[in-house]
């Protein structure tokens, strides 16, 4: 999701598992191409025979969440658990809204954000994070999905489920096809190779490359038959989930809460006393009132 930072990763294995594991350990882990289906080996990759744990979309995502922390960031901010880590911008400069930890007299800690004003500066007002919550929370109050409109989309969502299964049948096919294309080849080419028609070298550069091509079928087959069974469920689940979004953030923890921004708002930015958001589709066909919220005194 982009959310978390490597220090709250290694916290949550903690909590989890009750075992320490060092940031570099996580990176490592982060890029290993095992998770997904292939494994380096002699400095090349190449498909294995073991159960795998991820697509390979997943992995190519965290690639390029990762990619996007090579910012520098300030001294210890990757040390404290920031809610609102990389969701705000300053909406009169597009500078990164930061936060810092601040201990008061009393013992009580606060979290305060500000614009960097890293391209001048522009008088930018310091709030805390809670001022931040309660805005943002008023955005998810304004979704609210009639009854009688999620009721005519689950009818529609079960009529078309039968259309889906019929097309989805027919991918599974085609699917099964290529990949007995491919099994053809290694097995024509295995004759080749003992006829002396092609070389040693030549036999383990077409068979690692079809072996390729057929895990992708094979990760193309397995989305397909998790699609073709959580469709229905699913459309169901997020639709009545929908309905109770205001609850959730309310309610949910942080890293709900980051959730919940990247999936229903659009862009949220900060201007002087002021949280802008846009309410993505189709959440924005049923949300009431404006886009911005004032602050309060």
């Amino acid at each position: 999701s982009g959310s978390y930072s490597m220090d709250q990763i290694k916290d949550k294995v903690f909590e989890s598992w009750n075992m320490k594991i060092y940031k570099s350990k996580i990176d490592t882990i982060l890029k290993d191409p095992f998770y997904y289906g292939e494994m380096r080996f002699s400095g090349t990759i190449a498909p294995h025979r073991y159960q795998t744990l991820i697509s390979k979309e997943i992995f190519d995502c965290v690639q390029a969440i990762k990619a996007g922390y090579n910012k520098k960031p300030r001294r210890n901010q990757g040390k404290i658990p920031i809610l609102y880590r990389g969701l705000l911008h300053c909406q009169k400069c597009g500078c990164t809204i930061t936060a810092e930890k601040k201990r008061k007299k009393s013992g009580r800690e606060y979290i305060y954000y500000q614009c960097t004003e890293y391209h001048g500066k522009h008088g930018a007002q310091r709030f805390r994070e809670e001022e931040i919550t309660r805005q943002l929370g008023e955005h998810f109050q304004k979704i609210e999905i009639p009854d009688d409109v999620v009721a005519s989309i689950q009818k529609d969502l079960k009529n078309s489920h039968q259309g889906k299964k019929e097309y989805s049948s027919a991918v599974r096919t085609a699917l099964e096809q290529e990949y007995g294309q491919f099994e053809k080849r290694i097995e024509k080419m295995y004759d080749d190779k003992l006829d002396g028609r092609i070389t040693e070298d030549e036999y383990n550069k077409r068979f690692t490359r079809y072996r390729i091509e057929q895990k992708v079928v094979q990760d193309k087959l397995k989305k397909l038959h998790t699609a073709d069974e959580d469709y229905y469920t699913t459309a169901n689940y997020i639709l009545n989930l929908s309905k109770r979004i205001p609850q959730l953030f309310e309610g949910s923890k942080p890293e709900t809460k980051s959730r919940l921004i990247n999936l229903v708002l659009s862009n949220p930015t900060i201007n002087d006393a002021t949280v802008c958001a846009t309410i993505r589709k189709p959440f924005s066909r049923w949300a009431k009132g404006s886009s911005c919220t004032k602050w309060g005194g």
